[in-house]
C-alpha cells in the first residue's frame, strides 16, 4: 500500500493486490471460516486495487478488481456452476438444517423457461434489480463504491448486488454473513459468469 499525505490533511491511499491464482485466494481463507466451496478447483487469476481519497471531510472509496481467465476445473456435485447450464435439480445442503432443492428446468417446482416469460416482465426485472446486467462481468463497481461511501457516512447499507451475485448467494450459500463468505460469493459470481450465458443467468433468476 502507499499513503501520501498532504499538508492540508488530505490524503490518497492505494492498496494493491497483484495478480495471483484464484485458487490461491480461495485456499487463503481458513477452513474454519469457510461456508462452502470445499473440494472446488478453479483456474484463472485475481487482482485488486482499493483507492481512498480524503478531501477535508469527504472520503471517496473506489474499489477495482478483476477475474481473468476464470474457469472451473473440478467441483463436487451440486457445487459445479457448469451443471446449471442445462435443466437440473439443484440441492443446497446447509451445515445445519434441511437441504433445499430448486428445480431449474421442466419437470419440477415452478420453473418457467425464459421463452415463456413475457419479455416486458424480464425487462422490468432487469431494470429494477440490475439495469447494467448485460454490460458488466457480474459486479457493478460503481454501485459497490456508492454502498461503501454510504456506510462510511453512517447511512444504511444500500443494495449493490447484481443478479449474478444474488444467484451465487441463493444457490451456493446459507444466510451466514461474514467477510470470508463475501469473498467466496465473489469467486462463485465470477465462476457463474464464466460458465453460463447471460440469458441462462437471467432465466434462472427469473
Amino acid at each position: 500500500g502507499h499513503v501520501p499525505r498532504h499538508k492540508s490533511g488530505d490524503f490518497d491511499f492505494t492498496l494493491q493486490v497483484p495478480a495471483q491464482p484464484v485458487q490461491r485466494v480461495l485456499a487463503a481463507i481458513p477452513k474454519v471460516w469457510r461456508t462452502g466451496l470445499f473440494g472446488m478447483e478453479l483456474g484463472g487469476d485475481f487482482a485488486a486495487t482499493l483507492q481512498l481519497e480524503g478531501r477535508g471531510e469527504d472520503l471517496t472509496i473506489a474499489p477495482e478488481f478483476r477475474f481473468a481467465n476464470m474457469h472451473v476445473i473440478k467441483a463436487p456435485v451440486n457445487q459445479d456452476p457448469r451443471a446449471l447450464a442445462g435443466p437440473v435439480s439443484w440441492t443446497l445442503t446447509f451445515p445445519y438444517g434441511i437441504p433445499r432443492t430448486t428445480y431449474l428446468g421442466r419437470g419440477g417446482g415452478t420453473f418457467v423457461p425464459s421463452a415463456e416469460v413475457p419479455s416486458l416482465l424480464r425487462e422490468a426485472i432487469r431494470v429494477s434489480e440490475d439495469a447494467n446486467f448485460y454490460g458488466h462481468d457480474g459486479f457493478d463497481r460503481s454501485e459497490i463504491s456508492k454502498a461503501l461511501t454510504d456506510l462510511k457516512d453512517g447511512g444504511l447499507a444500500r443494495g449493490a448486488s447484481t443478479l449474478t451475485q444474488q444467484l451465487a448467494k441463493n444457490l451456493f450459500f446459507d444466510g451466514d454473513r461474514n467477510l470470508s463468505r463475501k469473498i467466496e460469493e465473489a469467486i462463485i459470481t465470477a465462476a457463474l459468469e464464466a460458465s453460463l450465458s447471460k440469458n441462462r443467468l437471467m432465466e434462472i433468476y427469473t
